[in-house]
């Protein structure tokens, strides 16, 4: 594990340049460094994730904490978090991302949310049922996916 890490600080490094550079230019120019600084950190957190258990709760809720402040970028954050966490596990996120992709139009990726979810969504599950019913209820989404 000791080399994830030393290739994550290398590559953190490598982003420290180019971040220093860009800030210096503009906000708007840094904005993808940055994100891939917070990828970088959100694979340190994938390892913990891994080797400690009993933090997992705890990198979850950092994790949606952390989206909720960054809607732009949220896709390139979820596949990270995929590594550790599927769909049934983390519905609640996958479907505030679904809700985001559809008020945005991209609405290819709500259909192949509503299509994994259902089949993720256990029966018993009822707060999730709702939150997907909530997103497919929403005026207009419908006949725009059929």
């Amino acid at each position: 594990m000791c080399v994830l890490f030393q290739c994550i600080d290398k590559a953190r490094d490598l982003l420290d340049a180019e971040l220093t550079a860009k800030t210096g230019e503009s906000y708007s120019r840094a904005y993808k460094a940055m994100v891939s600084c917070q990828l970088l950190l959100e694979l340190e957190e994938v390892i913990q994730y891994k080797l400690f258990p009993e933090k997992r709760d705890i990198i979850r809720d950092t994790w949606w904490e952390r989206l909720q402040r960054i809607i732009e970028d949220w896709q390139r954050i979820l596949m990270v978090c995929s590594l550790v966490i599927n769909l049934h596990d983390d519905m609640r996120t996958w479907l505030k991302y679904a809700s985001h992709c559809g008020k945005s139009g991209r609405l290819h990726f709500v259909q192949r949310m509503q299509q994994q979810a259902q089949h993720a969504i256990a029966t018993e599950d009822k707060q999730h049922q709702q939150e997907l019913h909530k997103l497919m209820a929403r005026p207009g989404l419908l006949p725009q996916l059929l």
